[in-house]
């Protein structure tokens, strides 16, 4: 009898590990999941700039700056739009969005920035766009390509 109610503490030993472990991974994915439900656009987008590097082939890095509504904003990018057949106008275009504080923050308009790295530069391109809440924006190539190392446009 000892060896049995021995074994049943030991078994429900393991139940129990397994159980907090099972409880600690849904705690991490519910997590990750509420980030991704919880991203929002940012409150307002004021300047795009875009440069080549000089990698081969050339890449292009997009910067954003812009505002949020608060402070604590976490995660800032640029969200790029995915496309089954590339834009007719070659605008490529991106949300400003970033993951808002939880519960209650303090209304300030915080400037706020973000990267993206194109890998693969499209032939197409002629100028990016990006929506925020508020607004959107949009920038040429013409008007704003400048290359890694130069300071010229």
């Amino acid at each position: 009898m000892k060896y049995v109610l021995t074994v049943l503490l030991i078994l429900l030993g393991a139940v129990s590990v397994y159980a907090s472990l099972d409880r600690q991974a849904d705690n991490a994915d519910n997590k990750k999941d509420k980030t991704m439900d919880t991203e929002t656009k940012l409150f307002q987008v004021n300047d795009i700039e875009m440069l080549y590097l000089k990698t081969n082939p050339p890449q292009l890095e997009i910067k954003v700056a812009g505002f949020a509504s608060t402070l604590g904003w976490d995660n800032v990018r640029l969200n790029p739009f995915v496309y089954v057949v590339a834009p007719l106008d070659g605008i490529y275009e991106f949300d400003f969005v970033a993951t808002p504080p939880e519960g209650f923050a303090a209304e300030a308009i915080m400037p706020v920035e973000a990267n993206f790295i194109m890998q693969s530069v499209p032939s197409d391109l002629k100028g990016i766009r990006v929506y925020a809440l508020s607004n959107q924006l949009e920038k040429l190539l013409t008007e704003s390509i400048q290359y890694a190392g130069s300071d010229s446009n």
